[in-house]
């Protein structure tokens, strides 16, 4: 069975997520907190459960496969 886009990129993006942001240090050796390193990368906050992932994707294709199934059926009836 073949990983959905979904799980393929949160499990892209939490592979590739970058580390924290250091501080700049001059080459003084001072550090300070007003000077910060930018990435382009957009940081992850929390990471994602993929037992919650697991369990969205299967209750969405559940719902749409019930709503497919009615469809016939009613589409049949008239």
């Amino acid at each position: 069975m073949s990983k959905s886009s979904f799980e393929t990129n949160a499990s892209l993006a939490i592979r590739f997520s970058l580390p924290p942001k250091k501080e700049a240090t001059f080459p003084s050796g001072r550090q300070t907190r007003h000077h910060r390193i930018v990435s382009s990368a957009p940081q992850k906050h929390s990471q994602l459960n993929p037992a919650a992932v697991r369990l969205r994707i299967t209750l969405a294709t559940l719902l749409a496969t019930l709503y497919l199934v009615g469809q016939v059926l009613y589409c049949q009836s008239v």
